[in-house]
């Protein structure tokens, strides 16, 4: 009887099924991209809350003179909503049997204050597909070395 030093314990061992459970294809290929792209969701996401604040801030400081810094606010905002518009058509495609609804759902994220509950319902959904397949869910993201 030989010993393999080297071998793995059959006790750290976690046994992942074959099919993704909550993705259209049903493949764990797929379930990495909406983990990838749930990362990308949640900076956007982030981007979006300080657009959203920075644009309140900027409309109750608003002087007739001063457009630099309320042009710089909304190309921020302008630009924080199309970040957001990839991750979230990615997401949908994946996760919802029609496409029309990822489309819909990509430009939605396209409307100010529309968008932040477009992507938090996004980012739900791809939560809870992430949770389903036991993928450990953080702050920022899943983390992609366990998919």
């Amino acid at each position: 009887m030989s010993h393999d030093p080297y071998a793995i314990s059959e006790a750290y061992l976690v046994e992942l099924p074959a099919e993704a459970v909550g993705v259209v294809s049903g493949l764990r290929a797929d379930l990495r991209r909406v983990g990838f792209f749930q990362r990308w969701i949640m900076v956007s996401l982030t981007t979006l809350i300080v657009a959203f604040f920075a644009a309140i801030l900027a409309a109750s400081s608003y002087e007739p003179g001063s457009r630099g810094l309320s042009m710089l606010l909304m190309a921020f905002a302008v630009l924080s909503c199309l970040s957001a518009a990839p991750p979230t058509y990615m997401i949908a495609s994946g996760v919802y049997e029609d496409r029309r609804v990822a489309v819909v759902l990509a430009l939605l994220t396209c409307v100010p204050l529309v968008n932040l509950f477009v992507v938090i319902g996004v980012n739900t959904k791809a939560i809870g597909v992430l949770d389903a397949n036991g993928i450990a869910v953080g702050f920022f993201g899943a983390e992609l070395s366990e998919i």
